[in-house]
């Protein structure tokens, strides 16, 4: 039986996975992660959410990243949101196949994806080059 945390298991098996846990320390909780967009193509059933995450791994200072989150063979989604913030994201797999997403409840965006598969990678890293992101601002494109 696999004793891993699931969250860490789903990032694992990830293209920048690996990568974000080595410059973090850990796998990427996403509290406090800015939302910059979120794209849905409804032919392909795919979901993208481009989010803006800083944290700091042991011992080092905080390291800025941008990370593209997509979910592919999309069932259901549903979002609610204040602010354009995260407070954490779940992960869990479901009984008839593929997972759930759950972004936990706080003042920012919350809700849920269940899909066939979910991939992240790292668009972009570093702490100069982003720049501060609207607060509260989100970029929703539906085609």
């Amino acid at each position: 039986m696999d004793e891993r945390d699931p969250a860490d298991a789903v990032w694992a098996e990830t293209s920048s996975g690996g990568m974000l846990r080595d410059l973090f320390g850990a796998s990427p909780t996403l509290h406090d992660a800015r939302v910059r967009q979120i794209r849905f193509e409804s032919e392909t059933k795919r979901l993208e959410m481009l989010v803006d995450y800083e944290d700091e791994g042991e011992d080092l200072p905080p390291f800025r990243v941008l990370i593209r989150l997509i979910w592919s063979g999309v069932r259901r989604a549903s979002f609610s949101h204040y602010e354009n913030w995260l407070y954490g994201v779940g992960f869990r797999m479901l009984p008839e196949g593929g997972m759930r997403t759950d972004f936990d409840q706080g003042i920012g965006l919350h809700g849920f994806v269940e899909a066939d598969d979910f991939e992240a990678t790292m668009e972009q890293a570093s702490p100069k080059d982003l720049a501060d992101h609207e607060e509260g601002r989100m970029d929703i494109e539906l085609s």
